[in-house]
C-alpha cells in the first residue's frame, strides 16, 4: 500500500464543461450532462485493467525501472537472478531526515511512537533486505504508528510507517514483518511514485466525476426542487462515498502485484520465508473491513438515496436532471466499484497470483539455496519474543487498544447516555487514562489524548478537556496538527475565540498556511466569529484531500456544526 500527496487541479475547463451540460440537460434524461458521465464512467472502467506481467523476474522489472529502459533490454539479468549471490553487509538503508514523511505524518495522524526496540528491529530487517538487494540502497527508514490492524505505508521520501498492532506473537510474525516491509521498500526501488501519469489521470477523472455530482445536486436546487429533495441531498451522494474509497485504493492492480513480487523476492532473498510471510500478511488482511463489504455498503446506500430523491417530489421538466443524479449516484458507483473490486483482489486471490509467481521463479529452489547461506549468522536480529515482550511496546499496545476502545464508543453515540450495554462512563474513565498512561511518553500522545479529550468534552468538562492538550499533547515536540484542531474546537466550545485564533495562528506557522486540513479550522473559527464563511467552503470544496472536500460540501448544504 502506497500513500500519496494529491495535488490540486485546475477545475476551471472542467467546471465550464459540466455547468454548460447541465444547462442542456433536456426532459428525457438524455442531456450532454449524462453523456459526459458516461464517459468518466467508461474511463474509469479502462484504468483498472492493467495487470503485472507474472513470468517477468522481479529482479529484471525493478533494472528496468531504475535505468528507465525496456525489460528486454536489462543486461546481466543472469547475475541479478543469481540464488547464490551473497549479501553486501556494507549496504544499508539509506537513512536521511524524511522531512515530507514526518510532517505528512504529523499533520494527518497522530505522530510517531517511540517504542525504540521494536523500530529497531524493524529497521534491522530493512537492513538485511538492503543489503541482500543487488541494487544501491535508497533512503528509506521504519516508524512505528499508532493505527489498527495490519497496516503499512510508503511515503516518497521512504519514510515506512507500520502500524503498532503489526507487532503480535504470531508464529509467522518475523516473516510477515519482513514480507511487509519488503513489499513497502519495493515501491520505492519500482520508482511508483515517479511513474505518476496513470495516477494522475486516475485523480483527475474521480476528482471530475466528484465536482459533477456537486454541479448535479447545484442544478437541483437552483430549479426549485421543493425542501423535501432538497434535505435528502445533505447526505454525502453516494459517489462522494465512492470517491473516498477510491482515494484510498488509488493504485492499481499493476503497481500492488508488481510491489508483491519484488517484495516476495527480496524478502526471500534475506533469507526469509517469503511467501510464508505474504501468506500470513495477506490472511490477516482478512480481518479488516474489505472491498467487497464496503462495495456492498456502496450499493445499499444507491437504493436508500434513489428511494429518498424520488420521494423528495422531483418531477416535470426535472426528471433530466433526476437522470443524471441516478447516473452519478448509481451507473456510475456501481461501474467504479466495480472497477475498484477487479483492481484490488481480495487476500485469496492476491496469494493465488503470487503462488503463480512463485513457481515461475521456482522459489522452492531458491529459498532453499538462500537458506544454506547461513544469513541468520551474518545478520542476526534479537529474540523476536523479547522485542515484543519488552514493556515499552507492551505500554504502548495496551494504551492503544483502550484508546481505540474509547474512540469507538463515543464515535457511535451522540451522547453518554447511548453508551451500549456493559459500557458506563466510568468505564470509559478508565481506559481513556489506560490510554495515557503506561510510559512517560504516552501521556503526550495524540491518539489517546484526543480520546480522552472527547470523553471530558462529552461529559461537559470542557475545561478539563482544552487543559489536557496546553498541558500535555502540545508540549509535545512534534504534536501533529490534529492537536492544534482538537484544541481549537475545544476553545470555540468555551467561547474563547481569542483563544482559538492563536491556536490557529500556531498551527498555520506550524504547518504552513496551504495546509489541507487547515482549511475546516479556518472555516469553524470564522462561524464562530459569525463572519461569513461562504468563500472559504468553496475554495475548500476543491482541496486536495477528499474527506475534507466531502465534509465542507456537507456544510455548505446543511451548516457547519457547533463545535
Amino acid at each position: 500500500m502506497m500513500r500519496h500527496n494529491f495535488q490540486r487541479l485546475a477545475y476551471s475547463s472542467i467546471l465550464v464543461g459540466f455547468l454548460a451540460a447541465c444547462n442542456t440537460t433536456n426532459g428525457s434524461g438524455e442531456g450532454s450532462m449524462s453523456s459526459a458521465m458516461q464517459g468518466v464512467t467508461d474511463s474509469v472502467a479502462g484504468l483498472f485493467g492493467d495487470t503485472a506481467d507474472p513470468e517477468i523476474h522481479p529482479m529484471v522489472l525493478v533494472q528496468s525501472r531504475q535505468r528507465d529502459i525496456d525489460v528486454d533490454e536489462v543486461e546481466n539479468a543472469e547475475a541479478l537472478m543469481d540464488a547464490s549471490a551473497p549479501c553486501d553487509a556494507t549496504k544499508t538503508s539509506l537513512r536521511s531526515d524524511f522531512t515530507l514523511g514526518q510532517q505528512e505524518l504529523r499533520e494527518t495522524e497522530y505522530g510517531i511512537w517511540p517504542v525504540q526496540k521494536a523500530t529497531d528491529y524493524a529497521n534491522q530487517i530493512l537492513d538485511r533486505i538492503v543489503a541482500c538487494s543487488p541494487f544501491d540502497p535508497v533512503p528509506a527508514t521504519v516508524v512505528i504508528v499508532p493505527k489498527p490492524g495490519r497496516d503499512a505505508r510508503v511515503y516518497r521520501d521512504g519514510l515506512i510507517e507500520i502500524s503498532v498492532e503489526s507487532f503480535d506473537g504470531s508464529p509467522e510474525a518475523v516473516n510477515i514483518l519482513a514480507f511487509t516491509i519488503a513489499h513497502e521498500y519495493s515501491h520505492i526501488l519500482l520508482k511508483h511514485y515517479e511513474r505518476g501519469q496513470a495516477t494522475q489521470k486516475r485523480n483527475r477523472i474521480f476528482r471530475t466525476a466528484l465536482e459533477a455530482a456537486f454541479l448535479a445536486d447545484d442544478v437541483l436546487n437552483n430549479n426549485g426542487a421543493d425542501a423535501q429533495a432538497a434535505s435528502k441531498l445533505k447526505t454525502p451522494m453516494m459517489v462522494n462515498r465512492t470517491m473516498d474509497v477510491l482515494f484510498e485504493y488509488s493504485w492499481g492492480r499493476q503497481d500492488e502485484h508488481e510491489a508483491d513480487m519484488v517484495g516476495l523476492h527480496l524478502a526471500t532473498r534475506a533469507g526469509f520465508e517469503g511467501y510464508a510471510g505474504a501468506s500470513g500478511f495477506l490472511d490477516k488482511l482478512k480481518d479488516q473491513p474489505t472491498i467487497e463489504s464496503r462495495v456492498l455498503a456502496l450499493a445499499q446506500d444507491k437504493e436508500r438515496i434513489a428511494g429518498d430523491l424520488v420521494k423528495g417530489g422531483v418531477s416535470g421538466g426535472k426528471d433530466g436532471i433526476m437522470d443524471a443524479l441516478k447516473g452519478v449516484g448509481g451507473d456510475m458507483a456501481q461501474s467504479l466499484a466495480k472497477s475498484l473490486e477487479e483492481s484490488h483482489p481480495s487476500p485469496d486471490a492476491r496469494k493465488d497470483m503470487l503462488l503463480d509467481h512463485s513457481e515461475f521463479v521456482k522459489y522452492d529452489d531458491f529459498e532453499e539455496v538462500r537458506l544454506e547461506l547461513g544469513l541468520d549468522q551474518q545478520f542476526p536480529l534479537p529474540d523476536y519474543k523479547k522485542v515484543v515482550a519488552d514493556r515499552e511496546l507492551q505500554a504502548a499496545l495496551t494504551a492503544f487498544a483502550a484508546a481505540q476502545e474509547v474512540h469507538d464508543a463515543l464515535g457511535s453515540v451522540g451522547s453518554l447516555s447511548e453508551l451500549s450495554d456493559g459500557e458506563t462512563v466510568d468505564t470509559l474513565l478508565a481506559k481513556a487514562k489506560v490510554g495515557v498512561s503506561g510510559a512517560s511518553w504516552l501521556e503526550n500522545n495524540a491518539f489517546g489524548r484526543i480520546a480522552f479529550s472527547s470523553l471530558r468534552q462529552m461529559q461537559g468538562k470542557n475545561d478539563l478537556a482544552i487543559i489536557g492538550f496546553e498541558r500535555y499533547a502540545l508540549k509535545q515536540e512534534g504534536a501533529p496538527l490534529r492537536i492544534y484542531e482538537g484544541l481549537m474546537d475545544r476553545q470555540i466550545q468555551a467561547k474563547d475565540n481569542k483563544a482559538a485564533t492563536k491556536t490557529l495562528a500556531a498551527a498555520e506557522a506550524e504547518f504552513g498556511s496551504d495546509n489541507d486540513i487547515l482549511y475546516p479550522m479556518r472555516i469553524k473559527l470564522a462561524h464562530a466569529k459569525g463572519e461569513d464563511t461562504q468563500g472559504l467552503l468553496a475554495g475548500c470544496r476543491l482541496v486536495s484531500d477528499p474527506r475534507i472536500a466531502r465534509m465542507c460540501r456537507f456544510w455548505q448544504q446543511g451548516g457547519i456544526p457547533q463545535s
